[in-house]
């Protein structure tokens, strides 16, 4: 079973790559405006929780902390989303559209989020794991992008899109084999992380899920 995917910079080629059990499946060069915040979603959580530490520490008011956090999520859930498209200049009208529908699903989620934290019903600590989900959420935007550019239109659910019990701490990822009249697609687990019911199902019920190509 193949690996989780995983991302590396090559600071000389200003380039990353894709690799997935020791073997490259793409290379891309990314907008350098969008390359900071890509690295922060692929690889580090200290962006969301840094920003929650400015918060308490009165750096910032929670109306700018607010939009601080749309920012950097939407520009987290953009670079995801351009990699799996392979740039820029691959994308469509449609794609933006899909993206702004992803990210007004967030900030309704964000709206909560500060709500709460005006109320005062998160510690610090909690805040920081909160903020943390959000930007491991970017990955599903990655996911829809790549499904995307296969050519499927959509599929039943994504990795880390809130559908299953453990929600954006899904390690799961979509396989898509093309075939004559369609594509195979396979919920792969990630080997290294735990999984709960509804990824294990899936693992099972879509091992593949064959999506036939419109006509």
């Amino acid at each position: 079973m193949p690996g989780p995917l995983r991302w590396f910079f090559d600071a000389a080629k200003k380039v990353y790559h894709a690799l997935r059990g020791g073997r490259r499946e793409a290379t891309v060069k990314i907008d350098p405006r969008l390359r900071e915040s890509f690295q922060a979603a692929a690889r580090e959580k200290g962006l969301m929780a840094g920003l929650v530490d400015r918060l308490f520490s009165e750096k910032v008011t929670l109306q700018q902390w607010t939009l601080d956090f749309r920012e950097n999520l939407k520009q987290a859930y953009i670079a995801q989303y351009l990699v799996a498209k392979g740039g820029r200049e691959n994308m469509t009208q449609e794609d933006w559209g899909r993206l702004g529908g992803l990210l007004r699903n967030q900030y309704q989620y964000l709206n909560g989020f500060a709500q709460d934290l005006a109320d005062g019903k998160l510690s610090q600590a909690q805040a920081r794991i909160r903020a943390e989900m959000y930007l491991d959420s970017a990955r599903q935007s990655f996911e829809r992008g790549k499904t995307v550019g296969t050519g499927i239109p959509d599929l039943p659910a994504y990795p880390c899109d809130g559908s299953a019990e453990c929600r954006t701490n899904d390690r799961c990822s979509w396989r898509i084999e093309e075939t004559e009249g369609g594509w195979n697609c396979f919920w792969v687990l990630d080997p290294q992380a735990e999984h709960c019911d509804t990824c294990l199902e899936r693992a099972g019920s879509w091992n593949p899920l064959f999506v036939a190509r419109p006509f």
